[in-house]
């Protein structure tokens, strides 16, 4: 008898995984529908809110990412655009030199200072990645190549 219970209990969590999956999939293609609607009315919208997605740690994210390492192999060959969008106080306090620092809240009104970088890569960071996602979500449905340093400053 126990054993039939453990195996019923194991087939119920494999069912309840399926489920899972199933719903991410359902929501991701939801998402996708609604960036190609945002995309065709070529209005860039943007928010603080966080992603409320019931299923949120499935997805993986729109943007490309680097990791810290491999920035810091890029930087020795090449001159990178880098953006940082925490908060003067914490780029006072630490910071990858002649980084642009625009905060995340002032993005919208100061993007127009990104212009000259569009056709270049943007590596955007923060202190842990979120709001640089945020940032690089932002930037590409203007039309910028962003992308997210893994992990941030702490990562760094």
């Amino acid at each position: 008898m126990m054993k039939v219970r453990n195996v019923f209990v194991k087939i119920l969590l494999i069912e309840a995984v399926s489920l899972l999956f199933i719903a991410e999939e359902c929501n991701a293609q939801a998402v996708e529908k609604k960036a190609v609607q945002e995309t065709s009315e070529s209005k860039a919208s943007f928010s603080t809110k966080p992603n409320t997605t019931m299923f949120n740690f499935f997805s993986r994210p729109t943007y490309p990412t680097i990791s810290p390492s491999a920035l810091k192999e890029r930087l020795k060959k090449e001159k990178l655009v880098l953006l940082d969008v925490r908060e003067p106080y914490e780029h006072a306090e630490k910071h990858i030199p002649n980084s642009i620092l625009i905060p995340l809240g002032s993005l919208p009104q100061r993007v127009k200072e990104l212009e000259p970088y569009k056709d270049q890569e943007i590596i955007v960071y923060c202190r842990s990645g979120n709001r640089s996602g945020q940032a690089c979500e932002y930037l590409q449905k203007l039309g910028f190549k962003a992308i997210n340093l893994e992990g941030g400053m702490l990562a760094w």
